[in-house]
């Protein structure tokens, strides 16, 4: 953290007036009901964020995986958002950033299925590759997103922000320890896998 503190200090930013006149300005877009649903679908990759990283690995512990198969899937989670971020732009620029969002929900979907079917903890790993694509590439296309909307960037970046790091994170742990509690991990991922399909569904419609 000190090291990034350092390295922090030197970066020098362009000083531009920003185009957002005032807060209320910004909160306005929120009425407007594709805002107001991009926002909902950016909570739920949040809570599903949150809810697989509280929950996956005692999962893959009743299933009998070990401390090295966790190292394991921690070393492809890193090694998948670095690349997924270094060609985020050429992704963004070639789809577009709505389809981004709708391959960032499909890998939850087929992530969250896969693990409510898996009975070998190891299997979980072709599945984890998924993972820089439904976290770092939908970041990486939200905060493009928010960019476009006019007279509103900084506050729906800060929105954004705080739904998906701060309620959708935290919120999945909650919910998903919940969920877990009386339904057990299959059905929880299961349910995570079902409106991770039907979010799919109204986002494209």
């Amino acid at each position: 953290m000190g090291m990034a503190l350092l390295i922090g200090a030197l970066f020098d930013f362009d000083e531009k007036e920003s185009h957002e006149t005032n807060i209320l300005q910004g909160l306005a877009v929120l009425f407007d009901c594709r805002y107001m649903y991009f926002i909902f679908t950016i909570l739920f990759c949040g809570s599903a964020l949150g809810f697989i990283e509280t929950f996956l690995f005692w999962h893959l512990q009743d299933l009998g995986g070990t401390q090295f198969l966790f190292s394991t899937i921690t070393a492809i989670h890193c090694i998948s958002e670095v690349v997924v971020y270094c060609f985020s732009g050429m992704f963004i620029k070639w789809l577009g950033h709505h389809q981004v969002l709708y391959v960032g929900l499909s890998c939850y979907i087929i992530r969250f299925f896969g693990y409510a079917f898996i009975t070998n903890s190891w299997v979980v790993l072709p599945f984890e590759i998924l993972h820089g694509l439904s976290t770092a590439a939908v970041w990486s296309a939200a905060v493009v997103f928010v960019g476009l909307i006019p007279g509103a960037p900084a506050t729906m970046q800060g929105i954004l922000g705080g739904v998906h790091w701060g309620l959708g994170n935290g919120g999945g742990g909650v919910v998903g320890g919940l969920l877990i509690t009386y339904a057990g991990a299959t059905t929880s991922f299961l349910i995570f896998g079902v409106v991770s399909l039907v979010d799919l569904g109204v986002f494209i419609f």
